[in-house]
């Protein structure tokens, strides 16, 4: 896994507030549909970049809290 993506994941969901391990790995689950995840060290590079990617375009349209919010209570 690039540490350069780890960085920026972190980075932004800090942005979003304080999430527990849990609600991070419910977050990655929900955004790459993928259920085996159990911690950020599982994502591959390409998962990452996705997860980072949509992070930034909620981000972006000023809604990443209650995005986040969202796919973690979904």
């Amino acid at each position: 896994m690039s540490d350069k993506l780890t960085r920026q994941l972190f980075a932004i969901l800090r942005k979003a507030g304080r999430l527990t391990r849990d609600e991070r790995v419910r977050l990655y689950r929900w955004i790459i549909w993928r259920d085996n995840i159990t911690s950020t060290n599982d994502l591959s590079t390409h998962e990452l970049e996705a997860i980072v990617s949509q992070l930034r375009t909620w981000d972006q349209a000023g809604v990443l809290a209650s995005e986040i919010e969202l796919a973690v209570n979904a």
